[in-house]
Order: structure tokens, then sequence, then C-alpha cells
């Protein structure tokens, strides 16, 4: 899939997003494969398949899984993200069982990656884990630019 600067701005990015974007040239590709942020990532994805512009297969379900369970560790620490985390992974693991519409497993994706992210104590808790989901997201999401 072609995406140009014209069509990204179309979407809506935030202004951050659009920084990142200028810092590599407009150029997707890089981007895709630079970007830090998994958050930026879930939106862009959406807004691709909502917009038509990608067809690309997306198994959400996967993502709100592996978000939820990369935080689930947590609770066993005593972090103020205990019950977020568990209510992350337990809505991740409800919306796998029985999700059947699009809509359902991309707001589990959706709330479990914001859970993971947001519920940590500082900023490098929620720039490792916003990484860590960018990282995750290359590996099940295979959208390519060229």
């Amino acid at each position: 899939m072609k995406l140009t600067k014209e069509q990204f701005l179309a979407l809506k990015p935030c202004p951050e997003a659009i920084k990142f974007a200028e810092s590599v040239d407009f150029d997707f590709e890089k981007g895709w494969s630079t970007c830090e942020r998994g958050d930026w990532m879930i939106w862009l994805i959406k807004k691709l398949h909502w917009s038509r512009h990608s067809n690309t297969p997306v198994n959400w379900l996967l993502i709100a899984q592996k978000c939820a369970e990369h935080v689930k560790h947590l609770n066993s620490y005593g972090s103020r993200l205990d019950a977020a985390s568990a209510a992350a992974y337990v809505a991740a693991a409800t919306y796998a069982d029985a999700a059947t519409h699009a809509a359902a497993a991309t707001y589990a994706a959706d709330a479990a990656a914001y859970t993971a992210a947001y519920g940590g104590s500082n900023y490098a808790d929620y720039a490792a884990e916003k990484k860590w989901q960018a990282d995750m997201i290359r590996e099940v999401v295979k959208l390519s630019f060229e």
C-alpha cells in the first residue's frame, strides 16, 4: 500500500505524529520500522482500514492479549497497575473468547494497550511499554508502504 503525505495528513494525526512523520521525510516504510509509539501504530492501522487505504489483515485480539499479558506480572509487585492490568487481561481474554465483531476486537486492543502504557508509575515505564508495543505490533501486523 502506498501512503502519501497528503493522505496521511487527511487522517488528522496529532501534532507529535506529524513531527515524527516529518523527521522521516514522510517515508512511511521507514516510519513504520522505526516508530517507538505503539499507540500511534494502532491509530494508523485503524485509520488506514476505516479509510479503505489498507486491507492488511489485523489480529486485534492477539494485540490485546499480548498487551495485557505483558503487564500481568505487575499484579504481584503492588503496582498501582494491579487492578487495571488485571482488568485489561480479563477484558482481552473475554474478547478473545467471545468477540466476533472487528469493532469489539479493536476496542479490546486499544483498551489493553492504553491500560498497559498509562498504568505505569512514571514516564520511563510509559516509554518502555510503548516501545515494546511498537515492536510487538510490527511482528503481528505485516504492514508495508511500498
